[in-house]
């Protein structure tokens, strides 16, 4: 009887949708195959406080967000390694992700903390190995073989992942309206009992606005949609598109486009499948351009028929339909898949071998031997090993060798089959996983540069890069280990933060938006102190409150800089910023001038807090120059817009921009420059800006 303890993996994915092959052979398939080696597996693909509960190691594939990042980090701060598997080569320019941060930004983030990294291909090991700046193994794990068995299997599997998410998507759409009603009215909780008045007016005043617009545009958008959509199926569906009206169905699933050429029942069948490719490479659909020539010279000799099963019909029309030879265009699916896999004569596999191309794996080519069709491809290393068993780079004379002779095609599809068996199979596929899953665990150390920050710096607003770079420079001019912690939601919102963060020379971590269930355990035992730029219990602030307050709870000094000559809660106060109910959690609050700049009605608590410092500036300015500009030597006078504009009458705004721009046009040998508040809240669009 075996006592060992089974081990769980936990595999972070990016999609939950079968569609998507990295799912399929980089995720479902080693799962279904480390069962023999009784390793457990979960899927996690929305994070959660219990994401990485009862793992001994976690696997991110293919997923390349802040969040993977943030979870990637508290894996490696409880013991848990972390294992990147990579399917793509995404170091190539064009390669752009969702996000502010590139995929191959986030990449190599993770890769600092990780353990192990896993590639599909030789090819795109040497391309990592050459990225990351550590020496970590780096494990190569080939695509395993798609069977209709493995599919269904496959599907069971994400059944209960795609429950749950449906079910935190509904809660989601719950939660949010109550959420964005708290940040509405969060100025209950610093505002005077005027300003709560008004700010009630206003909201109601916005709400009415705001529902009598989505009335009569709601009102409005039916009545042409109605209109336009009834004309449109009637006239020019199919004129358009060449898929036949809804009011009149066929089967939209499959679309023969009709040639010259006679399409005989028994005609040959050339089967392409695949993406239909993306802008960051020369890849997919396109790949038949390549052999052009070759398929037309075939379509004079042979009855051919090319078929297309792919996901983007207007590419194929417009691209692929103008070749001379019959084609038909079939829309992906699992089903469609084994269905014209099962239906064709041969498969062929063209590829641009471009910096991305060359890097793809064989799974193709083994889903089309496996399926008892012989394959003409562009030769790949990851196709060398199935060299003897398809034709490589001669489309024109494989293609018709294996349409002419059967025999031929069917010696190569036997012993491919056999040699598909032994590469890629579920039981070697299991092995590899397994090995590389043992090896890792085995050996995994934690990167201790990354992982001892002695001083935190909390960046959350796009402000807040103005004020810290000064002292994060001297922090490390000291030898001190300094850390940039910030938001998922401030890096989202404003690119510009999150590309600062990754541009500084030091250790940095990303937090999500929520702070609810993280404790005094985020700070590792290394800090001593929190440094905040804006620190207050206002709504904008709450990220960094919510942190200093845990780093109070933890025993570390906590620090905030005045951030404005004019800051809330310090040296000004108004009717939605009462300076009485202002709260500032840091051990000390870092002020420009004297006290006597304070504010007269300051609470006595945070007048306590207060150290005269000065405004931190940088050493030295790099000089830039403004377009439009001509930087002659003229009088300069600099105006700086202010965050509050709410403390002003719409008339006094207005009157203000006028002002400045009259007096402009007055005095033409005087300069005036405006700089816009970092969060560009007022002076935009709306203001001229």
């Amino acid at each position: 009887m075996n006592f060992m303890k089974k081990m769980h993996i936990g595999w972070k994915v990016s999609t939950l949708n079968l569609k998507l092959a990295s799912l399929r052979y980089r995720v479902l398939i080693p799962v279904l195959a480390l069962k023999e080696h009784e390793i457990e597996s979960r899927i996690i693909y929305r994070l959660n406080s219990s994401s990485l509960t009862g793992l001994d190691a976690l696997i991110i594939v293919k997923s390349f967000t802040l969040e993977d990042y943030y979870l990637a980090h508290e894996a490696v701060k409880i013991g848990v390694p972390v294992i990147f598997d990579l399917c793509d080569n995404i170091f190539i320019g064009e390669y752009k992700g969702k996000h502010s941060l590139s995929p191959s930004e986030i990449f190599l983030q993770i890769s600092n903390i990780a353990s192990a990294i896993v590639v599909s291909t030789d090819p795109l090991a040497l391309i990592v190995k050459k990225k990351i700046s550590r020496d970590i193994p780096i494990y190569v794990v080939p695509d395993g073989i798609e069977t209709a068995e493995i599919v269904e299997k496959a599907k069971r599997l994400l059944t209960v992942p795609q429950i749950i998410e449906g079910f935190c998507r509904f809660l989601i759409q719950l939660k949010r309206p109550v959420e964005q009603v708290g940040v509405k009215f969060s100025f209950f909780n610093t505002a005077s009992p005027i300003g709560i008045l008004q700010g009630l007016l206003k909201e109601l005043v916005s709400f009415t606005k705001r529902a009598f617009c989505i009335a009569k545009r709601y009102l409005y958008w039916r009545f042409w949609m109605k209109l336009s959509y009834s004309y449109y199926d009637r006239n020019l569906r199919k004129l358009l598109t060449g898929v036949p009206s809804k009011l009149n169905p066929k089967d939209l699933s499959e679309i023969t486009v009709e040639k010259h050429l006679s399409l005989s029942p028994s005609s040959s069948k050339i089967v392409w499948f695949g993406s239909h490719g993306a802008d960051h490479a020369n890849f997919g659909m396109l790949d038949l351009l390549i052999i052009r020539e070759e398929l037309e010279k075939l379509a004079c000799e042979l009855p051919l028929e090319l078929i297309v099963v792919s996901n983007n019909f207007s590419k194929f029309k417009q691209y692929i339909s103008p070749m001379s030879i019959p084609t038909r265009y079939v829309e992906w699916t699992a089903d469609s898949m084994t269905e014209y896999l099962q239906k064709a004569d041969v498969v062929v596999i063209p590829n641009s071998l471009d910096e991305f191309s060359i890097c793809k794996s064989a799974n193709r080519t083994v889903l089309a031997l496996s399926n008892n069709v012989p394959v003409v491809a562009t030769s790949t290393p990851a196709l060398l090993d199935l060299k003897d068993c398809i034709v490589l780079n001669d489309f024109e004379n494989g293609l018709r060798r294996y349409l002419n002779d059967s025999g031929f095609a069917q010696q190569h599809v036997q012993k491919g089959q056999e040699l598909i068996g032994e590469l890629f199979g579920l039981q070697t596929i299991g092995k590899l996983w397994n090995a590389v899953i043992d090896n890792t665990i085995s050996t995994s150390s934690l990167n201790n540069n990354s992982l001892k920050p002695e001083l935190i710096f909390l960046v959350h607003l796009p402000q807040d890069i103005e004020i810290l770079p000064p002292l994060l420079t001297s922090a490390c001019k000291l030898g001190v280990q300094c850390s940039i912690w910030g938001s998922l939601e401030a890096v989202r919102r404003w690119p510009s933060l999150g590309n600062w963060i990754k541009n500084q020379k030091t250790d940095w971590r990303i937090l999500p938006n929520n702070m609810k269930g993280v404790d005094v355990n985020v700070f590792p035992k290394s800090a001593c102190a929190v440094f905040s730029a804006t620190e207050t219990n206002l709504n904008p602030h709450r990220f960094t409150h919510s942190l200093v307050k845990l780093a109070n709870d933890a025993g570390l000094y906590t620090a905030t800089v005045q951030h404005g000559f004019e800051n809330v809660g310090i040296s000004y106060t108004d009717h939605v910023h009462a300076i009485e109910r202002i709260r500032i959690a840091s051990n000390h609050i870092y002020i420009w001038g004297s006290l006597e700049t304070l504010h007269k009605d300051i609470p006595v608590a945070t007048r306590q807090k207060c150290i005269s410092v000065g405004c931190p500036k940088p050493e030295t300015v790099e000089k830039i120059l403004i377009g439009g500009w001509d930087g002659r030597p003229k009088p300069l006078i600099g105006i700086f817009e202010n965050l509050h504009w709410h403390r002003y009458s719409e008339e006094y705004r207005q009157f203000f921009i006028e002002s400045v721009v009259r007096i402009a046009e007055l005095f033409p040998e005087v300069d005036f420059f405006i700089k816009p508040h970092n969060a560009g809240l007022w002076l935009t669009s709306r203001y001229q800006g």
